[in-house]
């Protein structure tokens, strides 16, 4: 599987999505990989092609 490294990411940042993590009962790693899918199948050009495909 693939890895991604954020460097000089804001510690504000990082604070609220350990927060959400937890608030969640997710690793970070978890938490992280779940707003990144998210954010995919709520894109624009995702629920077009989901339209277009029923």
């Amino acid at each position: 599987m693939a890895q991604i490294l954020i460097e000089n990411l804001d510690l504000i940042i990082l604070e609220k999505l350990e927060t959400l993590a937890k608030q969640h009962r997710r690793s970070l790693q978890d938490e992280l990989k779940h707003i990144l899918q998210r954010g995919i199948d709520l894109s624009p050009h995702n629920r077009v092609r989901t339209l277009l495909s029923l």
